[in-house]
């Protein structure tokens, strides 16, 4: 079967999982948009686990190539791109605009990497004035996150 669905979605081709972040993770989420005491920074923890794939990447093994994140922005606010950090990986990448008003992209190659407990940073100097309120994340400039986990059946 594995070879059934590799030749339909093609040779060397990733599937795709769709995460909304706020949805999926609400308690994360909300920790999220609130700054670290310490440092000011911005982290969310996502606990990605096996459970979230279908079944059949779970029972024949998957690998994680690449994860996107796409935050979305309140409509007509226009933001200057910015960088993260996933501790998957050793360079930062920025947010782009993307997709027309009111999104912005950062994709992080992975390598093929298990699910586990990823952490997203934003640090505190890099959040653009647009989306900031008392030196934070405003909570309401923010519509949501989503993840794009592109995978590969093992």
């Amino acid at each position: 079967m594995v070879d059934g669905l590799n030749a339909i979605q093609g040779e060397g081709q990733p599937l795709a999982l769709l995460v909304s972040v706020h949805d999926a993770f609400p308690n994360e989420w909300k920790r999220f948009l609130e700054a670290d005491a310490q440092t000011g920074d911005h982290v969310l923890e996502l606990p990605i686990a096996a459970d979230h794939f279908p079944y059949l990447a779970r029972r024949n093994g998957l690998a994680v190539t690449k994860a996107s994140f796409v935050i979305m922005l309140e409509p007509d606010l226009e933001v200057a791109s910015f960088e993260a950090r996933l501790d998957l990986v050793q360079s930062p990448e920025a947010f782009v605009p993307a997709f027309g008003d009111g999104c912005m992209v950062a994709s992080f190659a992975l390598g093929g990497v298990q699910p586990d407990v990823w952490e997203l940073k934003i640090a505190d100097g890099e959040i653009p004035e647009a989306l900031q309120s008392d030196g934070a994340l405003d909570p309401e400039k923010l519509a949501g996150l989503a993840l794009i986990l592109h995978y590969t059946l093992d």
